[in-house]
């Protein structure tokens, strides 16, 4: 597909909040080893399920990527992950060769505009110039921690609420996100409607 970067991200998993965040959110303290664990296992799954398809479609947290890909002719593109998410905000990029010639990245160059919030980037001296796995680039995208929208740390926390409220009944079924092929399930119509509908404002499309 024209105007498609896919790259990989350096840092696979970053979880969206801490057991800290979620102790106080629970109101659960001096936990046992396992009942520590069992959350730490939680975000890891929530974080890994708001970023999928079903939800938000995006790396969240910020990190870095680095990729190679075919120039396809056009000066401009949308970045994403091996996996078809969006990668927005892009918030620098810090290298850009094109067969084998550098492109300036710093912004008083003029030569390369990162449209940060769309995820797109636009080359204004040059073009990704037709050739096979002919482009290199690294850059990082995603919110710092800082910067995360409050209710994608809202949503986040009452996901891992119903996981802990059901955890002594049969819905044990949170995995290590390390362990391919295993996939958890969460319950969006048991959030806050204000907090879904907000959640879902963060949505990115992925390419087909």
């Amino acid at each position: 597909m024209p105007g498609i970067i896919v790259v990989d991200p350096i840092t696979e998993i970053i979880p969206v909040t801490d057991l800290d965040t979620v102790q106080n959110f629970l109101k659960v303290y001096d936990l046992e080893t396992e009942d520590r664990e069992f959350l730490e296992r939680v975000i890891d799954a929530v974080t890994s399920w708001l970023e999928g398809p079903a939800m938000l479609n995006r790396r969240l947290l910020a990190r870095d990527y680095a990729g190679t890909f075919d120039g396809d002719g056009s000066t401009w593109c949308y970045v994403y992950d091996s996996d078809g998410k969006r990668l927005a905000p892009i918030n620098s990029v810090t290298s850009l060769v094109i067969s084998d010639v550098p492109v300036n990245v710093l912004p008083a160059a003029k030569e390369l505009v990162v449209y940060g919030g769309q995820g797109k980037l636009r080359l204004l001296k040059t073009s990704f110039t037709y050739d096979y796995v002919n482009v290199s680039i690294q850059l990082n995208a995603g919110f710092s921690e800082l910067k995360l929208p409050p209710e994608i740390t809202q949503g986040a926390l009452e996901l891992i609420q119903q996981k802990w409220n059901n955890r002594d009944k049969k819905n044990l079924d949170v995995v290590s996100i390390s362990a391919l092929g295993e996939s958890v399930s969460f319950r969006v119509e048991d959030m806050h409607q204000e907090t879904r509908a907000a959640l879902m404002q963060h949505r990115l499309e992925a390419f087909a």
